[in-house]
C-alpha cells in the first residue's frame, strides 16, 4: 500500500504506544496462579522490574520508525509476489520467512507448525431462467459445472418452516434432472444440497430469506458436495417461484487443498504456567498487500518481540504468535489451539490481538470468555 503509507503509520504510532504498554504492565506483573496449576518457570530470572518502569522503557524502545521498517519489508514482498501476501501465494511464505528470521536472530527458539487449509475461488456465475439472466453467487465450497453448464426445468420446493430439509419436501416434484430453487432456513445449506443430489437435482439454487445477499454463504470445509450450488436475493427467488422456465447454471468454480504455516516463538523466561499471549494475522487479502490489514499488527508484534528479547526479565513467559490464514476464517489460530492439549491450554493467561491498529478509528475490545455473542444494542 504505497499510497497512505504516511496516516497508517502515523495511527500505528498513536494506538500502539498504548499497546505496548499495556502487554508489558501485563508480562510484568501477572500473577502465575491464574489457571489452578502449580507456577513454572522456563529459566530463573531476576526480580522483575517494578511494572511501570518496564511498560514505559518498552513503550519507547518500540518506535515507530522500526516498525515502518517492518511494513516496507511486508510491502517489498507484496511487490515481488503479484501485490499479495495471501496465504497460499509465494509471498505468504516469503512473509513467514522474514519474520521468522527476525525472531531467530533475536534468540528465540521459532516453530512454524503446518495446518491444512482449503481455498475457494470461484468466478460469476451465469444463471439464467427462461431465457433472463439472474443475479446469482456461488456458495463457498460448491463444485463446477461442466464448461456447457448444466440445464433442467426450475422445480421450486414448497415454502416451508425448514424448506428442503427433508427428503418428503420433494415427494411428488419431478426434481431428477431439475435445477432445484429452495429457501434459505433453518437447516445448514450442505443438507438442502445434499437432499436436493440425493433426489437426482442437477443444481440447487437457494434464495434468501431476508432482504441482501447471501450472507455466510458456505456448504462448509468438510462437506462432500455433489452439486453446484449458488444463492439469489430473496426479490429474486420470489420472481423465479412465480415464472419457473427453463434453467441453465455455468460455473466456474475451484477449491484447493494446501498446507500452512503459523509462527510461534516464546520467551525462554518466565512462568510458562500462566503465558501471555501476543497475535496478530499475517496473510493479507488475495487483492491487496495487506499492510494495515494486517502487516501493523505484526510489525507491532514483531517489534515488541525484538525488544523485549528471548530472555527479558519478566514474571510470565509471553508467546508471541503470527497466524495464517485469518481471512479464510480464523483457520491457523483455530488449528493452533486445536493442537494444543488441556494443560496447555490452561498454561494461557491472557491473549492479546493486534489487528489493523494503523486504522484511524481504532477500538479495544474484551471478549468475556463464555463463547457468547455481543448483546443487542
Amino acid at each position: 500500500m504505497r499510497s497512505g503509507r504516511t496516516s497508517t503509520l502515523g495511527a500505528v504510532k498513536c494506538t500502539y504506544r498504548a499497546a505496548a504498554a499495556w502487554l508489558a504492565v501485563i508480562a510484568a506483573t501477572l500473577a502465575p496462579t491464574g489457571c489452578g496449576r502449580a507456577p513454572v518457570t522456563a529459566e530463573p530470572v531476576k526480580a522483575a522490574k517494578p511494572a511501570a518502569d518496564f511498560a514505559e522503557t518498552l513503550s519507547k524502545r518500540v518506535t515507530t520508525d522500526a516498525m515502518v521498517a517492518h511494513l516496507t519489508k511486508l510491502q517489498d514482498i507484496a511487490d515481488a509476489n503479484n501485490g499479495t501476501r495471501a496465504v497460499g501465494t509465494p509471498g505468504y511464505d516469503a512473509s513467514v520467512d522474514y519474520v521468522v528470521g527476525v525472531l531467530r536472530a533475536k534468540g528465540f527458539d521459532v516453530q512454524t507448525p503446518e495446518f491444512q487449509t482449503k481455498v475457494f475461488k470461484s468466478e460469476k456465475p451465469v444463471l439464467t431462467v427462461g431465457g433472463t439472466t439472474v443475479e446469482a453467487r456461488a456458495l463457498q465450497y460448491s463444485i463446477a459445472t461442466p464448461v456447457e453448464g448444466v440445464s433442467g426445468p426450475l422445480v421450486a420446493a414448497p415454502v416451508s418452516e425448514a424448506p428442503g430439509c427433508v427428503p418428503a419436501d420433494y415427494d411428488g416434484l419431478p426434481v431428477k434432472g431439475a435445477v432445484v430453487l429452495v429457501d434459505r432456513g433453518t437447516c445448514p445449506f450442505s443438507e438442502k444440497q445434499a437432499i436436493a443430489a440425493a433426489k437426482g437435482a442437477v443444481a440447487l439454487i437457494v434464495a434468501n430469506n431476508v432482504d441482501g445477499e447471501l450472507s455466510g454463504s458456505t456448504l462448509g470445509e468438510t462437506t462432500d458436495v455433489k452439486i453446484p450450488v449458488v444463492g439469489v436475493t430473496k426479490s429474486d427467488g420470489a420472481l423465479l417461484r412465480s415464472k419457473p422456465g427453463p434453467t441453465t447454471l455455468k460455473l466456474d468454480a475451484k477449491t484447493s487443498v494446501f498446507n500452512a504455516r503459523n509462527v510461534i516463538a516464546q520467551t525462554k523466561t518466565g512462568a510458562t504456567s500462566d503465558v501471555v499471549v501476543v497475535g496478530a494475522h499475517l496473510d493479507s487479502v488475495p487483492d491487496g498487500p495487506g499492510i494495515n490489514d494486517n502487516g501493523s499488527g505484526v510489525a507491532a508484534v514483531l517489534e515488541t518481540a525484538v525488544q523485549l528479547g528471548s530472555s527479558p526479565e519478566v514474571k510470565n513467559a509471553v508467546r508471541f504468535a503470527l497466524w495464517g490464514a485469518e481471512e479464510l476464517g480464523t483457520v491457523g489460530s483455530t488449528k493452533y489451539i486445536e493442537s494444543l492439549d488441556v494443560d496447555q491450554l490452561k498454561d494461557i493467561a491472557l491473549y492479546l490481538n493486534f489487528d489493523m491498529i494503523g486504522s484511524p478509528n481504532p477500538g479495544y475490545f474484551t471478549y468475556d470468555g463464555d463463547q457468547s455473542t455481543a448483546p443487542e444494542s
